[in-house]
């Protein structure tokens, strides 16, 4: 009997250790504004609705979602926006009308 106990519980234990992992998401682009702050962006699904963005090294993670907008991609929250046009994107706070970054591209590997 105490066999059986010790195999069940080391086959619930094996089976605790594996977990379905969350399928990774796309590689971060990391582009380089005029002000030299570094933007951190990826698309957040396969739909096109919805960026997630991070500003310099900061660990706040923003999920934008897709707004209308009269140039580019406009991408926004509460508190950010990412206006993407093409190979640059501009980022701006949204209430306090601080502007992180203007003219943010890919550097050249």
């Amino acid at each position: 009997m105490a066999k059986y106990l010790l195999l069940m519980t080391l086959s619930l234990l094996s089976a605790c250790s594996f977990e379905i992992q969350p399928e990774p998401q796309g590689a971060w682009n990391e582009w380089i504004c005029d002000s030299q702050a570094k933007v951190y962006w990826r698309p957040d699904g396969a739909d096109g609705q919805s960026v997630q963005v991070r500003v310099g090294a900061g660990d706040m993670l923003h999920v934008l979602k897709r707004m209308p907008g009269d140039n580019g991609e406009l991408y926004s929250d509460s508190e950010l926006a990412f206006v993407l046009q093409g190979d640059h994107a501009e980022v701006y706070a949204i209430n306090g009308h601080t502007i992180f970054g203007r003219n943010c591209k890919a550097q050249p590997e």
